[in-house]
């Protein structure tokens, strides 16, 4: 029996659920906004990349309480950063913060074990 990996939105859903039901306060990162302008009376949708700066952030900010924050990529079992995550990543830690990528809610767990949640 072939086993089905979980793909990068399905881990990033899982651990934002595991954040809510923890009552772990978190800021989830989008690096795109969506546009919405009207064509010929017909209303058009788009994305358009926001700050330079922000391209390659990581997924979440976790803040968890009375713990530092902690900026976590998510990646899929075989996925890997692009360069600009990695340059984001590389500013994230030489700011002095913690910086992990996730390739599964099991990785997300341990990684938080121990933290106060509530």
């Amino acid at each position: 029996m072939r086993r089905i990996m979980p793909t990068e939105a399905d881990t990033l859903k899982a651990i934002t659920e595991w954040l809510e039901a923890k009552r772990v306060l978190y800021i989830r990162v989008n690096p795109i906004r969506a546009i919405a302008k009207k064509v010929e009376g017909q209303w058009q949708h788009s994305f358009a990349r926001t700050r330079r700066s922000q391209i390659g952030a990581a997924d979440l900010i976790v803040m968890p309480k009375d713990k530092p924050d902690i900026a976590v990529e998510v990646k899929s079992p075989s996925g890997e950063p692009s360069r600009l995550q990695i340059e984001w990543q590389n500013r994230c830690i030489h700011s002095g913060r913690r910086y992990v990528i996730c390739r599964s809610i099991d990785d997300f767990v341990r990684m938080m074990e121990g933290v106060r949640t509530i």
